[in-house]
């Protein structure tokens, strides 16, 4: 897995001990441990490891479809996002109304595809930052 990445702590929290988990520094890397056999298999985003295996159509690996975690009894949603310092909320105001505007023309599906993202990637249209971070 890629070192320092939250699927390290999923592996941990799912009982997997530290000597069966090998952390890369790139997702490159992780895509090159897991061809050579270096290691079994690796974790990363649905949208990362479809990126991986485009560029390497050859290899010899498939991409298992996602699935729900917890953490504890709680369902966990990983997500992703856009940083901003505090100080720039008009910046910060504008990116969010433009990447809405782009999400519900479905530009953002057409401009984001090359990346490996799909409509299963996007969040709930209810889904609202400040419900994750209450939640976590």
């Amino acid at each position: 897995m890629l070192a320092g990445a939250v699927e390290d702590e999923l592996a941990r929290a799912a009982g997997i001990g530290p000597g069966l988990i090998t952390a890369c520094p790139t997702p490159s890397e992780l895509f090159d441990t897991v061809f050579q056999g270096r290691a079994a298999a690796g974790a990363l985003t649905d949208i990362s490891l479809r990126a991986l295996l485009a560029r390497h159509p050859r290899a010899n690996l498939e991409v298992t479809p996602g699935f729900a975690r917890t953490l504890g009894s709680k369902p966990a949603r990983s997500v992703g996002g856009f940083a901003f310092r505090p100080a720039d909320t008009d910046l910060r105001e504008a990116f969010s109304a433009g990447l809405l505007a782009l999400q519900a023309s479905g530009k953002w599906l057409r401009i984001a595809a090359p990346f490996g993202v799909s409509a299963t990637n996007l969040p709930p249209r209810d889904q609202r930052t400040a419900d994750l971070c209450r939640s976590g």
